[in-house]
């Protein structure tokens, strides 16, 4: 519910959308200029019954402003309608109360609003050169929300109904704040101003989501700037339709849905485990039909939010049925985990026992599922480290692993014999600072004592034998 109406100008295509905030009564009304308060208007103009006229050949600079008294109001905003008719030259500029409006240059009919600075009057100050009509003026008194459209707004998709037909529409480019061009991408259903209509939750004015997941064949998407705590969840195994079912609602359909609680729960994280997890700044949640076995549906879902620790925005990690996160500040690594004993999830600290190894935080994970169960992060200071983990042995063994240089990124890839540990480090070299995309060497290295090989961005050779080799990675370096 809205105090601005939309209206497009045609139902297909490539469209104009007016964007009219619902007024006061009009404070001028002069569809055919029988005026019953006069216009104060000099050389230049004629009055020809039907409209104002100008034309250049009056001589140059000779054309006064189009003025009359409207006893506008300092600070309170004005909606002005006119057309600009038989225009061959120059521009108009429109103003209340010592506000211009943008200057407008083409034949065509123009809404505008402005807010008064001062006491003043409705002018219309044309160029010297304007030659042209001016009519169909109105201007009323509006509520002042006039802010519709943005130039963030481009790429967005708005709905409009008109009876009952929904119809929606990209926006390709914003005029000003009352006008846009879009092309429709769903047929609209008529061409006049409504009232019913919504504005998509994505674009550069409201924000992008932050983090997403897939989770029961669904691509789902959470925490933008303007709903930093609702869910978009789409059409179940189509990944990319999120568009609302409006005549019947389906188990397959998309949804929306925000975490009701009594704190701003901007959301870091979400990740697909037993059931949809979901991360915030002050709790950690599960998501789920009514009950725990039943799946997401439009109609059907529940948030319960089991532990209050709350999270930053590093994504977790699902290793065998627990999720590994980092609580809100970097230090802490935390084990979401069902307890039994609890009905509930519980996460433990798994850093208690070294909490000093963890000191600045830790901004990127990745998990290594063998030859070892370990977690790599990458500290804030430049510093790897390795956390090995076996839970059903009680096994949680923190390592640090600095090098001559900062690490920078941690991933984990599938390997022949073992997962493969990838790094990113800088490191100066010769001076110079250099990027090195680095692979770990396996753990196992068989029998042979030769190839057991610990070092910082090294190399080996294995093949016909060599006396000169060239390091020029390592050049400067001891």
């Amino acid at each position: 519910t809205t105090a601005i109406t939309l209206q497009p100008s045609a139902t297909t295509g490539n469209i104009t959308i007016t964007a009219v905030p619902v007024a006061g009564a009009e404070k001028v009304v002069d569809g055919d200029f029988a005026v019953a308060a006069p216009w104060t208007y000099g050389a230049g103009w004629a009055h020809d019954g039907v409209n104002f006229e100008a034309d250049h050949t009056a001589g140059a600079g000779n054309i006064a402003a189009l003025e009359q008294d409207i006893s506008a109001v300092a600070d309170k905003t004005y909606l002005i309608v006119f057309a600009i008719k038989n225009r061959t030259a120059g521009s108009v500029v429109p103003s209340v109360g010592g506000v211009n409006g943008p200057t407008r240059g083409a034949n065509g009919t123009y809404s505008q609003t402005i807010t008064a600075s001062t006491t003043g009057n409705l002018k219309f100050s044309p160029t010297a050169d304007f030659n042209g009509s001016i009519d169909d003026v109105s201007v009323k008194e509006t509520s002042g929300v006039t802010d519709i459209f943005q130039s963030g707004h481009v790429g967005s998709y708005w709905r409009i109904k008109d009876g009952g037909t929904w119809g929606y529409v990209e926006i390709t480019a914003v005029t000003d704040n009352l006008h846009a061009n879009a092309t429709v991408k769903k047929t609209l259903g008529g061409v006049a101003a409504v009232a019913t209509w919504r504005e998509g939750a994505w674009s550069g004015v409201r924000g992008y989501p932050s983090c997403c997941t897939f989770h029961e064949e669904r691509l789902i998407f959470g925490g933008t700037s303007y709903q930093p705590q609702t869910l978009w969840g789409s059409k179940s195994a189509d990944f990319e339709n999120f568009t609302p079912e409006d005549a019947t609602i389906t188990d397959a359909g998309p949804f929306t849905y925000t975490l009701a609680s009594d704190q701003m729960n901007v959301l870091r994280w979400l990740i697909s485990a037993r059931l949809l997890m979901a991360g915030t700044m002050s709790g950690e949640w599960k998501i789920s039909g009514s009950s725990t076995n039943a799946p997401i549906t439009p109609t059907d879902i529940s948030a319960r939010k089991d532990t209050s620790y709350g999270s930053n925005d590093v994504s977790p990690l699902s290793i065998g049925n627990i999720v590994m996160f980092i609580q809100k500040y970097g230090r802490k690594v935390r084990e979401l985990t069902y307890s039994f004993a609890d009905d509930s999830y519980v996460a433990p600290d798994m850093a208690i026992l070294n909490e000093h190894i963890t000191k600045g935080g830790i901004l990127e994970t990745a998990y290594q599922k063998e030859p070892d169960q370990t977690l790599w992060g990458i500290r804030a200071d430049g510093i790897l480290l390795s956390m090995v983990y076996e839970r059903p042995q009680d096994v949680v063994g923190w390592s640090p692993h600095p090098t001559d240089g900062l690490w920078e990124s941690a991933a984990v890839i599938p390997g022949l014999t073992q997962d493969e540990v990838w790094l990113a480090c800088n490191r100066t070299i010769g001076g110079v600072a250099k990027r090195y995309i680095e692979l770990m060497h396996p753990l196992e290295w068989g029998d042979d004592q030769k190839d057991c090989f610990f070092v910082d961005c090294g190399l080996t050779h294995d093949g016909v034998p060599a006396t000169t080799f060239h390091l020029d990675h390592l050049i400067g370096k001891t």
